[in-house]
């Protein structure tokens, strides 16, 4: 019997990917620690420490440790210091399934349930500072969720409670990431002044305290306004800035990112071989992170190199599987560019290889559905760079049509909210931000 269960213990670290005694120097050093654990609370601290340890290379290794964490602490919760490890592993959780589960839904429930625990400790005073830590983590985690789907006030509002309690424990290694998490939903929303502000705080005080991690973060996001302003080499610079800080710290998820970043650089240079490549490259991680909202960038991006190269019937087939992947995560940002991006093959289409007049006019139409569908979500999420672009594609599709005067009022959208992105105060804040940093 005690065999069999040792037999069963092999198959499972297997499994999961894990050859317990052979990883780093500080998983070793973390088993032997375990191994002279008498205590409960001990034995969960220690699960916690290893599931750390697997944070960014294996969710599926890191879930399974700080569940471990869980169960030896659920029994124990009404000891402060228990309820604290079961809160903190709860957190570690839900941000796993948040990041690379693509499961938002489950990491709200999740980490609902630990800013409970938090919110009940936070008066005993040996555990006030990290109670404080934990639920400001945790309204930083909301405020993710409420991006991915596309609600940016909310967001922002999550964001800045959590900034203000780091800020009153002047715990600047956790401000940095907030400042980076303004900076995104201001990106998001087509305010790149608000944007780069924010993203000039956020890299100061990463490289102040050392986190690679947050500087990456910074860099991909700079790099990405310069995409929009279609500064491709200076966006291919700060993929390839950030790509060298992922790979130094092993985190596969921020690798395909910088990846499918690069892919687009590429792919709008027109250097389509080296856009499929780097596109694939993202999509081979994706799937093996099990990562639906990366897989679903990596689908729509394949889609938007293959209508460059007129391959159409591979486009749509793309640009569909995308689409399913964004609606299984409720991703209403991705839904929008999802629409927009069948809105613009039909374009294509129409404009390239339709030959019969009924047959453009159908396409024409059909650019019309889709882009009305991606307007719609644009609006309801205020997301300015999803209008504008669904706006581009109305004002020559009812253009196409005939219909003048749908074609001028899209085209007034158009033109209005490419000038609050890219007007020249804009351009101008991310050459003094350069100059400055």
């Amino acid at each position: 019997m005690r065999v069999l269960k040792i037999l069963l213990i092999i198959i499972l670290f297997c499994k999961l990917g894990i050859i317990a005694y052979s990883q780093t120097p500080k998983l070793d050093s973390l088993w032997n620690v375990l191994k002279k654990a008498k205590q409960d609370t001990a034995k969960a601290s220690i699960f916690h420490a290893i599931g750390y340890q697997y944070n960014m290379t294996n969710p599926d290794s890191a879930i399974y440790f700080y569940n471990k964490t869980i169960e030896l602490t659920k029994s124990k919760i009404k000891d402060s210091y228990s309820q604290y490890l079961y809160a903190k592993a709860l957190q570690a959780v839900g941000w796993e399934y948040l990041n690379f589960k693509g499961k938002s839904d489950t990491a709200q429930v999740i980490l609902k349930n630990a800013f409970k625990i938090y919110s009940a400790i936070v008066s005993d005073k040996k555990f006030e500072s990290k109670a404080q830590k934990g639920i400001a983590s945790c309204y930083s985690y909301f405020g993710i969720i409420q991006s991915d789907i596309g609600n940016y006030d909310k967001a922002i509002e999550f964001y800045l409670k959590s900034l203000k309690i780091f800020e009153k424990l002047d715990d600047k290694k956790r401000i940095a990431p907030c400042y980076g998490n303004i900076g995104n939903i201001y990106r998001q929303t087509g305010k790149f002044d608000k944007a780069i502000e924010y993203y000039i705080k956020a890299l100061k005080m990463f490289d102040a305290t050392g986190n690679k991690n947050g500087t990456s973060g910074c860099y991909m996001n700079i790099g990405i306004i310069h995409e929009e302003q279609e500064n491709y080499n200076k966006a291919i610079e700060y993929y390839t800035k950030s790509l060298k800080l992922k790979e130094e710290l092993g985190d596969s998820k921020g690798i395909s990112q910088c990846y499918g970043n690069i892919s687009i650089s590429y792919k709008n240079m027109r250097d389509y071989e080296k856009a499929e490549d780097y596109c694939f490259k993202a999509l081979k991680i994706g799937e093996e992170l099990g990562d639906k909202e990366g897989i679903s960038d990596c689908y729509g991006n394949l889609g938007n190199i293959n209508i460059a190269q007129k391959h159409f019937d591979k486009a749509i087939d793309c640009f569909l599987k995308s689409l399913k992947l964004n609606e299984e995560i409720g991703n209403v940002n991705g839904l929008s560019l999802d629409y927009e991006r069948i809105s613009y093959l039909h374009l294509s289409i129409a404009d390239s290889i339709s030959t019969s007049l009924a047959e453009k006019q159908y396409h024409y139409k059909e650019a019309i559905s889709y882009g009305l569908k991606a307007i719609k979500l644009a609006e309801k999420i205020k997301a300015t760079l999803r209008i504008n672009e669904a706006a581009a594609c109305l004002k020559d599709a009812y253009k196409g049509i005939g219909n003048i005067s749908k074609a001028f009022e899209y085209a007034e959208i158009y033109i209005a909210t490419k000038d609050s992105m890219f007007g020249e105060e804009k351009t101008k804040a991310l050459a003094e931000m350069e100059t400055k940093y």
